[in-house]
């Protein structure tokens, strides 16, 4: 099942992960709200216990799985800060939470208290998933997986907001990404370059008995479409990932290029 991969906490300590780094070159170029809690302080670190959890004082309380931090400058809108988003963990879709220090953290609630309305999620078991948000002109934007009802595969959602924090709503009214015959699309990133952005993501074979491949494709200027091709860029066929690769990122080489990472196996 899917779902127990994803039950992941931000820890002091990392008990078992596995890193992988692939030199690649890079391709040219209405629904159903979640309950929200009252906003509070989060669990203060200990020794071996998480840094923060979703849902409270305890890291048995919530899960903070697939977590994604962005950096927000002073401006307008607030002082500068850190805003941590997460996988979906009951009544969560996305717990959100800021940090002015990477230590202290306080709950802000849910940035995506409704869901779009093509999507079929269960109320204890949202399927909400790897949030990536990017400043694109005066919106944030996020690149949410959620469960698309019409093709019962997880796809990719682009919701906007004009708060980092949220609320985040459904920015087209259907998913930006969704390769059902491929087992759905998960798992988005976005690489920043000087010659434009690049969505990354994993096509779900994993769902179906079917390969796992990592994606990438160009994002248009306004973050709402992608252009060109899209580009296969790994598959799961070394032994050691025993079928499964996800979540990828990539950061640029120093003597050119880009690297990939990538969580694999189990």
């Amino acid at each position: 099942a899917r779902l127990p991969l994803r039950r992941l906490t931000i820890a002091l300590v990392l008990i078992a992960a596995v890193a992988v780094a692939v030199a690649v070159a890079w391709p040219a170029p209405g629904g159903t709200a979640a309950p929200r809690l009252d906003p509070g302080t989060l669990a203060a670190p200990g020794p071996g216990l998480p840094v923060l959890t979703s849902a409270g004082p305890t890291p048995s309380a919530g899960d903070l799985g697939d977590p994604s931090i962005l950096t927000v400058p002073a401006g307008p809108d607030g002082p500068a800060r850190y805003v941590v988003f997460g996988t979906g963990d009951w009544p969560f879709n996305v717990p959100t939470a800021v940090s002015s220090d990477l230590k202290t953290w306080h709950r802000v609630g849910d940035a995506v208290p409704v869901v779009p309305s093509w999507t079929a999620t269960d109320p204890q078991h949202s399927h909400v998933w790897a949030p990536a948000v990017r400043l694109i002109g005066q919106r944030w934007m996020m690149y949410l997986t959620v469960p698309d009802r019409r093709s019962h595969r997880q796809c990719i959602a682009v919701m906007a907001s004009t708060e980092p924090e949220g609320p985040y709503r459904d920015a087209l009214g259907h998913p930006l990404v969704c390769q059902s015959s491929l087992g759905g699309s998960i798992d988005a990133s976005v690489v920043v370059s000087a010659s434009g952005d690049t969505l990354l993501w994993k096509s779900d074979g994993n769902c179906c008995g079917l390969p796992a491949t990592l994606w990438s494709q160009r994002l248009a200027s306004d973050g709402l479409t992608l252009t060109g091709s899209a580009h296969a860029l790994l598959s799961a066929d070394d032994p050691w990932q025993q079928g499964v690769i996800e979540e990828p990122a990539a950061v640029p080489k120093s003597s050119g290029g880009w690297w990939l990472f990538y969580s694999g196996g189990f």
